[in-house]
């Protein structure tokens, strides 16, 4: 099998990007419980977050677990169905 730099490279962000998600998280469960604006900041960061997630997760398949990758069948432009 051919050493893929790119898919590599993806597998490492991914790593990170799933733990800055994390964070975020539970940033917003605790520490901005009671301020909105903080917690509306944090809740736009996490959903650009899961967003470049989601597009490592299309281009990069492998990277995805059975789960992810059922759901990426889905066709462009439209909403996976989960359940």
């Amino acid at each position: 099998m051919e050493y893929d730099a790119d898919l590599a490279q993806a597998r490492v962000f991914l790593e990170l990007l799933a733990r800055q998600a994390r964070t975020l998280a539970r940033d917003i469960e605790s520490t901005y419980r009671h301020d909105p604006a903080a917690r509306h900041a944090l809740y736009s960061e996490l959903c650009v977050v899961r967003r470049y997630i989601d597009r490592l997760h299309r281009r990069f398949p492998d990277t995805a677990g059975p789960q992810v990758r059922r759901q990426l069948v889905v066709a462009p432009g439209t909403r996976p169905v989960l359940g």
